[in-house]
């Protein structure tokens, strides 16, 4: 099945021109480690010591984790969608107040349009879950607390992904 991918439906729509190549490359391998060290923290593996870099996005994402997850459904799990995507869920989890949350994760400190499409198409294709809600863990570099963004604008969100995929169908890549 060569479905296209939520991230590769939405690249169109995300500019990294005024970013060095480089420091996109190194942004990119440390929110990659940033990932796999909070994948395991959730799956309750132990992986051992944290790289340097990353040590403040892991405490960041400890500090929600810790004080909002009752359980955890799923992690890195893809997911395929009726609508014909494939969505990679960082986190399926039940929170302490008992709602299903879909919750991706994100290291860069500034947010994008294009995090609230991603999460609407997450959130279509996690149905099997049942979420009752969605958002982005912005983690923060220095441990501190992060900046969880709910989902509000759950309809338009997945129609503006739904235009783009379609868009993407119709025009190819």
């Amino acid at each position: 099945m060569n479905l296209p991918r939520v991230t590769e439906v939405l690249s169109p729509y995300i500019d990294f021109s005024m970013v060095r190549p480089d420091v996109l490359e190194v942004a990119s391998d440390r929110g990659t480690r940033v990932h796999n060290y909070c994948a395991a923290y959730a799956k309750r593996i132990y992986v051992g010591p944290v790289d340097a870099d990353c040590n403040g996005y892991v405490e960041s994402f400890l500090i929600w984790f810790n004080k909002y997850v009752a359980t955890v459904l799923a992690v890195e799990l893809e997911l395929v969608s009726p609508f014909g995507y494939i969505g990679h869920v960082d986190l399926i989890v039940r929170l302490k107040d008992g709602r299903v949350a879909v919750i991706d994760l994100k290291t860069p400190l500034a947010g994008s349009k294009t995090w609230k499409a991603q999460i609407a198409a997450y959130k279509r294709a996690a149905t099997e879950f049942h979420p009752d809600i969605a958002g982005t863990l912005q983690l923060h570099p220095e441990g501190k607390a992060p900046k969880m963004t709910w989902l509000e604008d759950e309809v338009m969100a997945f129609n503006a992904f739904l235009s783009a995929l379609n868009a993407q169908r119709y025009f190819g890549k």
